[in-house]
Order: C-alpha cells, then sequence, then structure tokens
C-alpha cells in the first residue's frame, strides 16, 4: 500500500504544471501501479518543474524494473509467470494536451486515408 504522502507529493508536482487532478490521479496510479513506490517518488521529485513533467518521469521510471502481479520483477523471477501484456488503458498514456492534440491530428488523417480507399 502507498503512502498518503506518495500521492500528495505527485499530485502536488503535477497540479502545479497544469495537470487537472482526476487525470493525475490516473498517473500517479499508473505508475505505482508499475514500479515501486520509491522509484516513482524520485522520478516525481526530478521531474519537478520540468515543462513535461509526466514525460519526464515516464522516462525516469523506463529505465527502472517493473513490477509483475504487483511485486517487484526482482521478486517475481524465478516463478513461473507469463510475461505481461500491455493492454488499453494499463500502459502509460501521456494526456497532457499537446500530446490529446496531436493523436486527435494524426486520426484524422488516418480516416482521411481510409475514406479515400
Amino acid at each position: 500500500m502507498t503512502s498518503p504522502e506518495t500521492w500528495n507529493l505527485c499530485l502536488a508536482i503535477l497540479v502545479g504544471a497544469g495537470y487537472r487532478e482526476v487525470p493525475a490521479r490516473a498517473i500517479i496510479g499508473r505508475c505505482l501501479s508499475q514500479y515501486k513506490e520509491e522509484d516513482v517518488i524520485e522520478a516525481f521529485q526530478d521531474a519537478a518543474g520540468k515543462v513535461d513533467p509526466v514525460a519526464y518521469a515516464r522516462k525516469i521510471l523506463s529505465k527502472k524494473p517493473r513490477k509483475i502481479n504487483g511485486r517487484s520483477s526482482s521478486s517475481a523471477a524465478g516463478q513461473n509467470s507469463r510475461p505481461q501484456m500491455l493492454t488499453a488503458g494499463s500502459d502509460f498514456v501521456d494526456e497532457s494536451p499537446a500530446s490529446i492534440e496531436t493523436a486527435r491530428k494524426v486520426i484524422e488523417q488516418m480516416w482521411d486515408v481510409l475514406k479515400r480507399r
């Protein structure tokens, strides 16, 4: 179980960077479900004050071991576990306004191509 201090710290960093509380909590929750609490704290502390703290924190976390079935991957090693499959909602999604706008444009372009066929 994660401490309230971790949530408060990460939430303060994201809200301070302009994220709304609900999307910020979703981002933090995904990070905490996939990485150790200490690694998440470190990543968000390093990301504080950056232009895009979520991208910065994710870059730091991408170099850390992921949890498998709620445990760190090192503690789950040696057990018969299948590789985790990333599904919609389980992987990181950049919810910043710029990323959403970029995704919308890409989808529109793909739709235009499909309509021409």
